[in-house]
């Protein structure tokens, strides 16, 4: 009788941490997609609209999902976005104080942190959501003739 129990013992410690492992999978999951990361080498010599500043453009393909923004590593922007129909943008920001920025990091529905260094110029920044398994992000495009 002992040999029995302790067998089941054995197993359900066993089971219990495979069990467990699984459902973080199906329900703490992070989203998997590929990331592409274009940089542009023109200089198109436009200046923000505001001093110091990045203009940043989230931009197609997003459907109530959550966006975070790290400068320098610090989480500085959260929240649920979606792309209107009408626009094409789900969100339009401004990194401040862009002189003192070493790197943007982008996160979608807790997936792969995105990393761009940058140049400390006068860019716009474009984050785009393909398909829903493709995080583009071009640095250095005008999705609009900002002056």
């Amino acid at each position: 009788m002992r040999k029995k129990i302790s067998k089941r013992i054995l197993l359900l410690l066993y089971i219990m941490p495979l069990l467990f492992i699984s459902a973080l999978k199906c329900y703490g999951q992070k989203v998997e997609y590929d990331i592409e990361i274009l940089y542009t080498t023109v200089d198109e010599g436009k200046l923000s609209c505001k001093n110091d500043s990045l203009p940043m453009f989230v931009g197609s393909g997003f459907n109530n999902d959550t966006i975070d923004i790290y400068i320098n590593g610090k989480k500085r922007f959260n929240e649920i976005v979606k792309t209107r129909n009408t626009t094409g943008l789900a969100k339009h920001l401004y990194i401040s104080d862009y002189k003192k920025t070493d790197y943007i990091g982008i996160r979608i529905n807790r997936g792969h942190l995105v990393y761009i260094e940058t140049n400390r110029k006068y860019y716009q920044l474009g984050v785009d959501f393909e398909f829903r398994n493709k995080v583009i992000v071009t640095f250095n495009r005008n999705p609009f003739d900002f002056h």
